[in-house]
């Protein structure tokens, strides 16, 4: 049986004892910042770029990365697949469209009131379907916006204002201005879908940080768990599903006035859903940057192919697109962002671990298995050794600086393994039996150096057979039997509970005190 803790962010209570183990401020993942230099980047390019194909076709990867952003919000952190999400595009659209051309209303408003009406008809088509898991959800939204595409391809009016069926709907030049979304370039469009495309990711990036990113991300892991700890799956859901509908509409307005023109098939199609939901899965669902890596992905090879190949030879451009999918859904299953989150990049973004076994780099002494941590952090030398002095006389092993880890007793070289991740200055620090084959003195020397690295404001994360040093030093436990979560609070209520007696002394024990 294994028992992990996970003690919150701690709090000195007294003056420091030791220096700072991690700047005030946490460590931005790599991703996130490849993400704002794209935008960045994204804001100079028409000072450069002066091409109206190339601006379109950035313009569409844009739209294209907004749409499949929109649908992670519900079905990548939710782990829900919908194939019905382009009726919320559409609905957008129209809406948007028809103010402007039946009452002369901006579609700046036009595309929230999409927005509402979209978030509206989710809740209705999500409040009786968010039971439904897997296929069954899948069909169901695939059904609902099918019924919903199919009316509006038969239906000429609404309450008689005209929407012209499968004809569709040509939006009128009336003026070149802001406040008609109708401009002479494409410039503009551009800076509007970016500056939409930037809004979206920081709000999922917002959003995973929030109460609501987690609980959707626990019913992702576990439903049954996620319901035990007071979690309303149907209510997270329906919520991230509005949430989600309010954008894909706001994506569905700017679509309709970019090409001045929506129909059913092109606004509501399944083909549309299927482009968001493809681009987030294979970029990485249920990640901020996903969606947007598997735009800048997919929709330059939908692009070309469909330009260059789709006239040629009838259906070959189709063939090429999904021998893409194919392999990127082989060899990159968790999406092409995962890459980009290899341990070496997490640790970067502020979590370190120690092993089971301790790994100190034999043939290296003391002090420099810790500056290699800091090189690696900060590429200063004197830092680097600065801070490891620092860390040694932490772990009271100044006096074995100089002394090769290999000749290390193992609960030295633990230590060791225990600076050079600090030396990574993490904001989580992953322990993994650490008191394993230590004697009693040297547990409690662990557990004190545990205290005082969560003092400094690292949380902690170990995974321990010793309910000793567990109960010592807890916030939260975590109990685990047979690969099953049998507990889960606080080290005062989980040490009673009936099914951690029973793992840790049997059933005869349990019977016997009751």
């Amino acid at each position: 049986m294994k028992t992990s803790i996970s003690p919150n962010v701690g709090v000195a209570t007294g003056e420091a004892v030791l220096p700072p183990l991690m700047p005030a401020a946490t460590n931005a993942g790599l991703p996130m910042k490849g993400v704002v230099a794209v935008l960045l980047l994204g804001l100079l390019l028409p000072v450069v770029v002066h091409d109206e194909f190339i601006l379109h076709s950035l313009i569409m990867v844009f739209y294209f990365a907004y749409l499949a952003s929109a649908w992670n919000l519900m079905c990548g952190y939710v782990g829900q697949v919908s194939f019905g999400h382009s009726v919320f595009s559409g609905i957008g659209g129209y809406v948007s469209v028809l103010l402007l051309t039946a009452a002369g209303i901006t579609p700046w408003l036009g595309m929230l009131v999409g927005g509402v009406l979209s978030a509206v008809v989710a809740v209705l088509i999500g409040y009786p379907t968010m039971r439904l898991r897997g296929p069954y959800f899948a069909l169901t939204t695939i059904a609902f916006a099918e019924i919903i595409r199919i009316w509006f391809e038969n239906t000429d009016t609404i309450f008689g204002i005209a929407i012209k069926g499968a004809e569709g709907l040509s939006v009128p030049l009336v003026g070149t201005d802001w406040t008609v979304f109708q401009f002479e370039s494409k410039v503009p469009y551009y800076y509007i879908i970016l500056v939409m495309l930037a809004i979206i990711v920081g709000m999922t990036a917002a959003m995973e940080r929030s109460r609501l990113g987690a609980c959707l991300k626990a019913i992702r892991g576990d439903r049954d768990a996620a319901e035990s700890l007071g979690i309303n799956p149907a209510k997270y859901t329906l919520m991230a599903y509005a949430l989600s509908a309010f954008m894909t509409a706001l994506g569905g307005s700017f679509y309709a006035m970019f090409i001045r023109y929506i129909n059913p098939e092109r606004n509501m199609g399944v083909e549309l859903s299927i482009d968001m939901a493809l681009m987030s899965i294979i970029g990485g669902q249920g990640t901020v940057i996903g969606p947007l890596v598997g735009a800048l992905f997919l929709a330059p090879v939908a692009e070309l192919s469909r330009t260059y190949l789709g006239g040629q030879l009838i259906g070959l451009h189709l063939v090429l697109y999904g021998l893409v999918l194919i392999l990127a859904v082989l060899y990159l299953p968790k999406g092409l962002v995962h890459p980009l989150m290899r341990p070496w990049n997490v640790c970067k973004a502020g979590l370190a671990r120690t092993f089971q076994l301790s790994k100190p780099f034999g043939g290296m002494s003391t002090r420099e298995n810790l500056v290699v941590g800091g090189l690696v952090k900060n590429n200063d030398r004197r830092r680097s050794e600065a801070k490891a002095d620092e860390l040694l006389d932490f772990l009271g092993m100044s006096a074995l600086a100089r002394t090769d880890a290999d000749d290390l007793t193992a609960f030295e070289r633990r230590k060791v393994e225990l600076g050079r991740a600090l030396s990574t200055e993490p904001s989580l620090l992953l322990m993994d039996e650490v008191v394993a084959g230590a004697t009693p003195q040297e547990a409690m020397i662990m557990v004190g150096l545990i205290k005082e690295i969560r003092n400094q404001g690292v949380t902690v994360l170990i995974i321990e057979h010793v309910m000793k040093v567990i109960m010592g030093l807890s916030d939260r436990v975590i109990v685990m039997h047979l690969g099953e979560l049998i507990a889960n609070g606080e080290p005062s209520s989980v040490v009673t509970q009936p099914d951690v007696l029973k793992a840790y002394f049997g059933g005869d024990y349990v019977e016997a005190g009751a």
